[in-house]
């Protein structure tokens, strides 16, 4: 776009200041190159000047994705209480599969017990069983004839 022959009053020969500007910690350190680690983005925040009688304050947005100490610590405790979690589901499922197997093994010495207990029963309280008689021996079997 060419500028014109003359000046537009109070468009082109005013100076407007950027009145927005990037909220987003990345794209701020992108826009007045910054370092990650060493510059502090909150500073790089533009500002509103509000005058209200005699006195002046300035107003910034709240910066978007900004990694603060708070934000660490509290990443560290999710993390923390992750494994914790962890830890007590493999614990559990150990202290589970103990009490299963002993669970089993009671069973297992209750069923033989119990056996016992019955085979000695019917052994104390057996009739005595006299031999079965032996089936008589088959008769050969003969073709019969078919009818023409």
């Amino acid at each position: 776009m060419k500028k014109g022959e003359k000046e537009i009053d109070k468009v082109t020969n005013v100076e407007h200041p950027n009145r927005l500007a990037p909220k987003r910690a990345g794209n701020i350190r992108k826009m007045y190159a910054l370092v990650k680690g060493k510059d502090d983005v909150t500073k790089y925040v533009v500002r509103r000047t509000i005058k209200r009688g005699d006195k002046t304050f300035w107003k910034a947005p709240k910066v978007q994705r900004l990694v603060t100490e708070k934000r660490l610590r509290r990443k560290l405790l999710y993390k923390r209480e992750k494994k914790q979690r962890y830890q007590a589901a493999k614990t559990n499922v150990e202290k589970y599969e103990k009490l299963l197997n002993q669970y089993v093994k009671e069973r297992k010495a209750a069923r033989i017990a119990s056996a016992k207990v019955a085979d000695a029963k019917t052994a104390t309280t057996a009739p005595v069983v006299a031999a079965k008689p032996q089936p008589a021996p088959a008769k050969p079997v003969t073709a019969k004839p078919t009818k023409p």
